[in-house]
Protein backbone atom coordinates (compact mmCIF):
# COMPACT_ATOMS: atom_id res chain seq x y z
CA UNK A 1 0.00 0.00 0.00
CA UNK A 2 2.96 2.26 0.87
CA UNK A 3 5.01 1.50 -2.39
CA UNK A 4 1.25 2.36 -4.69
CA UNK A 5 -0.11 5.25 -2.79
CA UNK A 6 3.51 6.58 -3.33
CA UNK A 7 3.75 5.85 -7.13
CA UNK A 8 0.01 7.41 -7.44
CA UNK A 9 0.81 10.99 -5.75
CA UNK A 10 3.96 11.73 -8.15
CA UNK A 11 3.79 13.12 -11.72
CA UNK A 12 2.34 11.22 -14.49
CA UNK A 13 5.34 11.22 -16.85
CA UNK A 14 7.78 9.54 -13.86
CA UNK A 15 5.13 6.55 -13.83
CA UNK A 16 6.16 5.25 -17.76
CA UNK A 17 9.15 3.89 -15.68
CA UNK A 18 8.90 -0.08 -15.08
CA UNK A 19 6.75 -1.05 -12.18
CA UNK A 20 9.06 -3.82 -11.18
CA UNK A 21 12.11 -1.16 -11.05
CA UNK A 22 10.28 1.55 -9.56
CA UNK A 23 9.74 -0.65 -6.72
CA UNK A 24 13.13 -2.49 -6.44
CA UNK A 25 14.37 1.19 -5.88
CA UNK A 26 12.24 1.98 -3.22
CA UNK A 27 12.75 -1.93 -1.61
CA UNK A 28 14.60 -0.66 1.97
CA UNK A 29 18.36 -2.43 2.09
CA UNK A 30 19.94 -5.31 3.44
CA UNK A 31 22.08 -2.90 4.73
CA UNK A 32 20.60 -2.29 7.78
CA UNK A 33 21.77 -1.27 11.35
CA UNK A 34 21.50 -3.21 14.40
CA UNK A 35 19.14 -2.20 17.40
CA UNK A 36 21.94 -3.38 19.90
CA UNK A 37 24.42 -1.39 17.66
CA UNK A 38 22.02 1.93 17.52
CA UNK A 39 21.22 1.53 21.21
CA UNK A 40 25.21 1.74 21.78
CA UNK A 41 25.51 5.10 19.63
CA UNK A 42 27.43 3.18 16.29
CA UNK A 43 25.84 1.55 13.12
CA UNK A 44 26.64 -2.33 12.15
CA UNK A 45 26.17 -3.38 9.04
CA UNK A 46 24.24 -6.96 9.05
CA UNK A 47 25.67 -9.35 6.88
CA UNK A 48 22.56 -10.05 4.66
CA UNK A 49 22.25 -13.29 2.55
CA UNK A 50 25.78 -14.31 3.45
CA UNK A 51 24.45 -14.84 7.19
CA UNK A 52 21.38 -16.79 5.64
CA UNK A 53 23.96 -18.88 3.15
CA UNK A 54 26.00 -19.92 5.98
CA UNK A 55 23.21 -20.92 8.05
CA UNK A 56 22.25 -23.39 5.28
CA UNK A 57 26.07 -24.77 5.34
CA UNK A 58 25.80 -25.51 8.85
CA UNK A 59 22.13 -26.74 8.71
CA UNK A 60 23.43 -29.46 5.66
CA UNK A 61 25.73 -31.13 8.29
CA UNK A 62 23.12 -30.94 11.17
CA UNK A 63 20.91 -32.70 9.25
CA UNK A 64 22.70 -36.19 8.50
CA UNK A 65 24.88 -35.88 11.94
CA UNK A 66 21.47 -36.31 13.29
CA UNK A 67 19.98 -38.77 11.10
CA UNK A 68 23.86 -40.48 11.92
CA UNK A 69 23.80 -40.64 15.61
CA UNK A 70 19.81 -42.06 15.87
CA UNK A 71 20.94 -44.72 13.77
CA UNK A 72 24.30 -45.11 15.84
CA UNK A 73 22.34 -45.66 19.02
CA UNK A 74 20.10 -49.42 18.10
CA UNK A 75 23.74 -50.10 16.32
CA UNK A 76 25.17 -49.90 19.52
CA UNK A 77 23.12 -50.92 21.95
CA UNK A 78 19.98 -52.39 20.78
CA UNK A 79 21.46 -55.59 20.20
CA UNK A 80 23.84 -58.20 22.22
CA UNK A 81 27.19 -58.67 20.25
CA UNK A 82 28.13 -62.79 21.16
CA UNK A 83 31.11 -63.82 22.90
CA UNK A 84 31.90 -66.42 20.62
CA UNK A 85 32.20 -66.24 16.57
CA UNK A 86 33.22 -68.33 13.02
CA UNK A 87 35.93 -65.63 12.40
CA UNK A 88 38.27 -64.88 15.25
CA UNK A 89 38.66 -66.62 18.24
CA UNK A 90 36.60 -66.21 21.93
CA UNK A 91 39.89 -63.69 22.86
CA UNK A 92 39.93 -61.38 20.01
CA UNK A 93 36.22 -61.88 20.07
CA UNK A 94 36.51 -60.02 23.78
CA UNK A 95 38.65 -57.94 22.66
CA UNK A 96 36.81 -56.47 19.70
CA UNK A 97 33.82 -56.52 21.90
CA UNK A 98 35.55 -53.98 24.09
CA UNK A 99 36.87 -52.09 21.35
CA UNK A 100 33.32 -51.94 19.75
CA UNK A 101 31.75 -50.84 22.68
CA UNK A 102 34.38 -47.47 23.59
CA UNK A 103 34.02 -46.68 19.59
CA UNK A 104 30.46 -46.33 19.89
CA UNK A 105 30.53 -44.52 22.66
CA UNK A 106 33.16 -41.55 20.86
CA UNK A 107 30.85 -41.93 18.21
CA UNK A 108 27.95 -40.49 19.61
CA UNK A 109 29.61 -38.25 21.42
CA UNK A 110 31.21 -36.95 18.33
CA UNK A 111 27.83 -36.60 16.90
CA UNK A 112 26.31 -35.40 19.02
CA UNK A 113 29.17 -32.21 19.08
CA UNK A 114 28.63 -31.46 15.92
CA UNK A 115 25.16 -31.28 16.29
CA UNK A 116 25.60 -28.77 19.08
CA UNK A 117 28.22 -27.14 17.12
CA UNK A 118 25.83 -26.67 14.33
CA UNK A 119 23.19 -25.48 15.93
CA UNK A 120 24.53 -22.52 18.31
CA UNK A 121 26.43 -20.81 15.03
CA UNK A 122 23.05 -20.91 13.29
CA UNK A 123 21.78 -18.93 16.32
CA UNK A 124 24.48 -17.21 16.54
CA UNK A 125 24.00 -16.07 12.93
CA UNK A 126 20.13 -15.69 13.26
CA UNK A 127 20.81 -13.16 16.37
CA UNK A 128 24.22 -10.78 16.05
CA UNK A 129 25.04 -8.84 13.65
CA UNK A 130 28.01 -9.49 11.55
CA UNK A 131 30.62 -7.22 9.59
CA UNK A 132 30.35 -7.11 5.79
CA UNK A 133 32.03 -9.94 4.06
CA UNK A 134 33.01 -10.60 -0.14
CA UNK A 135 31.39 -14.17 0.37
CA UNK A 136 29.94 -16.72 2.81
CA UNK A 137 33.46 -18.12 3.10
CA UNK A 138 35.33 -15.28 4.18
CA UNK A 139 32.03 -14.49 6.55
CA UNK A 140 32.34 -18.19 7.91
CA UNK A 141 36.24 -17.65 8.46
CA UNK A 142 36.15 -14.76 10.45
CA UNK A 143 33.86 -15.29 12.97
CA UNK A 144 33.08 -19.07 12.93
CA UNK A 145 35.61 -20.95 12.03
CA UNK A 146 36.36 -23.29 14.94
CA UNK A 147 32.42 -24.15 15.09
CA UNK A 148 32.76 -25.06 11.33
CA UNK A 149 35.97 -26.78 11.54
CA UNK A 150 34.75 -28.49 14.26
CA UNK A 151 31.31 -29.22 13.41
CA UNK A 152 32.85 -31.25 10.55
CA UNK A 153 35.36 -33.01 11.68
CA UNK A 154 32.99 -34.02 14.59
CA UNK A 155 31.10 -35.46 11.92
CA UNK A 156 33.47 -36.97 10.10
CA UNK A 157 34.83 -39.32 12.33
CA UNK A 158 31.20 -40.15 13.63
CA UNK A 159 30.65 -41.26 10.27
CA UNK A 160 33.82 -43.31 9.71
CA UNK A 161 33.04 -44.52 13.21
CA UNK A 162 29.60 -46.06 12.01
CA UNK A 163 31.41 -47.83 8.99
CA UNK A 164 33.83 -49.50 11.11
CA UNK A 165 31.29 -50.45 13.93
CA UNK A 166 29.50 -51.94 10.86
CA UNK A 167 32.38 -54.05 9.37
CA UNK A 168 33.05 -55.47 13.10
CA UNK A 169 29.32 -56.18 13.90
CA UNK A 170 29.38 -58.36 10.71
CA UNK A 171 32.80 -60.02 11.46
CA UNK A 172 31.67 -60.71 14.92
CA UNK A 173 28.00 -61.86 13.96
CA UNK A 174 27.82 -63.66 10.76
CA UNK A 175 29.51 -66.21 8.88
CA UNK A 176 32.89 -66.09 7.97
CA UNK A 177 32.17 -65.75 4.25
CA UNK A 178 29.47 -63.02 4.16
CA UNK A 179 31.20 -61.28 7.06
CA UNK A 180 34.38 -60.72 4.63
CA UNK A 181 32.32 -59.26 1.96
CA UNK A 182 30.35 -56.93 4.27
CA UNK A 183 33.04 -55.80 5.67
CA UNK A 184 35.13 -55.06 2.38
CA UNK A 185 31.93 -53.37 1.32
CA UNK A 186 32.44 -50.86 4.24
CA UNK A 187 35.70 -50.58 3.95
CA UNK A 188 35.25 -49.65 -0.05
CA UNK A 189 32.66 -47.38 1.19
CA UNK A 190 34.70 -46.01 3.51
CA UNK A 191 37.59 -44.83 1.76
CA UNK A 192 35.35 -43.66 -1.38
CA UNK A 193 33.50 -41.36 0.90
CA UNK A 194 36.90 -39.80 2.55
CA UNK A 195 38.51 -39.40 -0.68
CA UNK A 196 34.97 -37.07 -1.74
CA UNK A 197 35.92 -35.23 1.56
CA UNK A 198 39.28 -34.80 1.03
CA UNK A 199 38.33 -33.40 -2.61
CA UNK A 200 35.78 -31.29 -0.73
CA UNK A 201 38.35 -30.01 1.47
CA UNK A 202 41.05 -29.22 -1.10
CA UNK A 203 38.77 -26.86 -3.33
CA UNK A 204 37.65 -25.03 -0.10
CA UNK A 205 39.04 -22.24 1.77
CA UNK A 206 39.63 -23.40 5.15
CA UNK A 207 42.80 -26.78 4.56
CA UNK A 208 44.19 -28.66 1.89
CA UNK A 209 43.37 -31.89 2.99
CA UNK A 210 41.75 -33.93 6.01
CA UNK A 211 44.73 -34.00 8.05
CA UNK A 212 45.36 -30.53 7.91
CA UNK A 213 41.77 -29.89 8.54
CA UNK A 214 42.22 -32.08 12.02
CA UNK A 215 45.10 -30.08 12.94
CA UNK A 216 43.57 -27.16 12.08
CA UNK A 217 40.67 -28.30 14.46
CA UNK A 218 43.78 -28.60 17.31
CA UNK A 219 45.29 -25.70 16.89
CA UNK A 220 42.08 -23.73 16.83
CA UNK A 221 40.66 -25.11 19.98
CA UNK A 222 44.26 -24.78 22.09
CA UNK A 223 44.51 -21.31 20.57
CA UNK A 224 40.43 -20.53 22.01
CA UNK A 225 41.06 -22.15 25.08
CA UNK A 226 44.06 -20.08 25.67
CA UNK A 227 42.58 -16.81 24.90
CA UNK A 228 39.66 -17.01 26.39
CA UNK A 229 40.60 -19.20 29.47
CA UNK A 230 37.22 -20.67 29.30
CA UNK A 231 37.12 -23.57 32.36
CA UNK A 232 34.69 -25.30 30.48
CA UNK A 233 36.18 -25.74 27.36
CA UNK A 234 40.00 -26.74 29.11
CA UNK A 235 38.23 -29.18 31.36
CA UNK A 236 36.53 -30.75 28.67
CA UNK A 237 40.31 -31.03 26.93
CA UNK A 238 41.28 -32.59 30.56
CA UNK A 239 38.31 -34.75 30.47
CA UNK A 240 39.35 -35.65 26.73
CA UNK A 241 43.15 -36.29 27.83
CA UNK A 242 42.24 -38.31 30.71
CA UNK A 243 40.35 -40.50 28.83
CA UNK A 244 42.75 -41.56 26.45
CA UNK A 245 45.08 -42.17 28.80
CA UNK A 246 43.03 -44.34 31.14
CA UNK A 247 42.12 -45.94 27.61
CA UNK A 248 45.80 -46.45 27.20
CA UNK A 249 46.54 -48.25 30.70
CA UNK A 250 43.55 -50.43 30.46
CA UNK A 251 44.86 -51.43 26.98
CA UNK A 252 48.72 -52.16 28.44
CA UNK A 253 47.07 -53.93 31.47
CA UNK A 254 45.06 -56.25 29.04
CA UNK A 255 47.85 -56.82 27.12
CA UNK A 256 50.32 -57.95 30.40
CA UNK A 257 47.69 -60.05 31.56
CA UNK A 258 47.04 -61.76 28.52
CA UNK A 259 50.58 -62.46 28.34
CA UNK A 260 50.59 -63.74 31.75
CA UNK A 261 48.09 -66.00 30.74
CA UNK A 262 49.45 -67.54 27.82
Amino acid sequence: RVYARALLQEPRERLRVPLLARLESMRPSLHLSSPLAARAGSSVIMGGDYAAAASALFANVRLPASIVAGVLVPLSFGYVLPREGEVFSPRTQGALIRVYRVLSIWAYVSLVVAIVDASVAINSLAENAHAPAASVADLIASEYQLPWVAMNVNFLFGLCSVFVLVALRALMTWGSDEARVAAGSCAAALLFALSTIDEQVKAGAFADGLPQLICQYCTLTLGVAGASRSPLLIGGMLARAMRRRAAIRRRRLTATHAGRGS
